[in-house]
């Protein structure tokens, strides 16, 4: 991974054979951005976990073939990464959804914002059982 920061803003380039979450851990940590919002993402995904909430479950799916890294927008809260992903295979079809796992497949372009004022964090609903954003200022 090489990055580079101009005032709140980063741009991330992560490698081949890269875990992208292990490497968003690393750089959150090494830039000390417990709240963020990650902007924009392109590149190439594989070995990668997309899923869907149905409202009382996620519905997950493995996919291991490189797929287009097509669109990738999220936050970052108390340190740790949400990202929603658009992705598209071979025959230009799009698959989508909440990321939970990927590895970086030749390249992937990543540009993050750090929240100076804004503090973002994670607590539990018990009603849908998942993790929401709290924003204090």
């Amino acid at each position: 991974m090489y990055y580079a920061k101009e005032g709140s803003y980063y741009v991330l380039k992560i490698e081949d054979g890269e875990n992208l979450f292990d490497v968003l851990e690393k750089f959150v940590k090494a830039e000390h951005v417990s709240s963020g919002v990650i902007l924009a993402g392109i590149g190439m995904l594989k070995d990668f976990e997309l899923g869907y909430f149905d409202g009382k479950e996620y519905h997950r799916k493995k996919y291991s073939a490189p797929h287009e890294l097509v669109s990738m927008k999220g936050t970052v809260a108390d340190s740790l990464p949400h990202i929603h992903a658009a992705l598209a295979n071979e025959k230009h079809e799009l698959l989508g959804g909440h990321l939970f796992s990927a590895t970086t497949c030749i390249l992937n372009e990543i540009f993050i914002q750090k929240l100076e004022k804004i503090n973002l964090g994670r607590v539990k609903n018990q009603k849908t059982g998942l993790m929401e954003l709290v924003i204090h200022q």
